[in-house]
């Protein structure tokens, strides 16, 4: 997961009901793998065989975790399952670019929606996003704990997708599979016919996250104080009565929101292209 400072992650949205919720009660909403619209996404592909001496000291040197192998000619191979279980990680996905027509046609209902920049903070080189802590058990997730009590904020981190040909296998022998930061680590590749997407992920395990908002099979909240939201750019086809219900939004925040800029997409003349004009 490569670092890369950033001031602003953008999220494409469709005009819609949750769209409307993430404005009013300001929540981000982390999903759960299986939904997705990639299957091969978050699908980490279990490569681990090893020999009879290999098997040995390694259960000599891990005292928990393995519930099931099978032998074949002193060939072991961990689990039945063909994958390994990321289920319970619940990812935000945003991206670099404001500018991409497939995000605006794909996630923003070709063009008719909205385009919601979020800012980024940096600590010790890494991109942050700030949150609500109260959404979080600290005590499980000690980077944000550490992060915490030393800013007294709650960040989380944002890291930059890698785009590769080959499914990312994992190997028991190589890495510790038991290590959530390590498996973590692991959702952020995708196939590279993705790349356009400039993605950028933060990916946390639904255990480490409270209960008192929606944290189901499918989804988990957490909230966000507005002022993270710095711009807001409507997309070429986004409609007048849309645009006031985002102002109208707005206006309710602190001071009317008056930390928010807002943007119009236009064509450029003569390109497949847009830009954006201050609205």
């Amino acid at each position: 997961m490569l670092k890369n400072n950033i001031k602003v992650l953008y999220k494409y949205r469709g005009f819609n009901e949750n769209t409307l919720s993430l404005l009013t009660k300001n929540v981000h909403c982390f999903s759960a793998p299986k939904y997705f619209n990639d299957p091969f996404d978050a699908f980490i592909e279990n490569t681990t065989t090893f020999n009879k001496k290999q098997l040995k000291k390694y259960f000599k040197n891990i005292s928990n975790g393995i519930n099931k192998y099978k032998t074949n000619d002193f060939e072991y191979k961990l689990f039945d399952e063909e994958q390994l279980d990321t289920t319970d990680f619940r990812i935000l996905s945003l991206s670099k670019a404001w500018n991409n027509q497939l995000m605006w046609s794909h996630y923003a209902n070709n063009q008719t929606g909205i385009c919601i920049g979020f800012k980024i903070h940096q600590i010790a080189g890494e991109n942050l996003l700030k949150c609500n802590y109260n959404d979080f058990i600290l005590e499980n997730e000690p980077f944000l704990k550490l992060l915490f009590d030393t800013f007294h904020e709650c960040y989380i981190p944002v890291g930059r997708v890698l785009y590769t040909k080959n499914r990312i296998g994992y190997n028991i022998l190589n890495e510790n599979l038991y290590s959530r930061i390590l498996m973590a680590k692991s959702l952020f590749y995708k196939n590279k016919d993705w790349k356009y997407e400039q993605e950028y992920r933060s990916v946390i395990p639904k255990e480490n996250l409270s209960s008192h908002l929606m944290n189901d099979d499918e989804r988990s909240l957490i909230r966000f104080d507005p002022k993270e939201i710095c711009e807001i750019t409507f997309g070429l086809l986004t409609s007048e009565s849309d645009k006031k219900t985002v102002y109208d939004i707005v206006k309710q925040y602190e001071n009317g929101g008056n930390w928010i800029k807002f943007y119009q997409c236009k064509m450029i003349k003569n390109k497949f292209a847009v830009e954006r004009i201050s609205c």
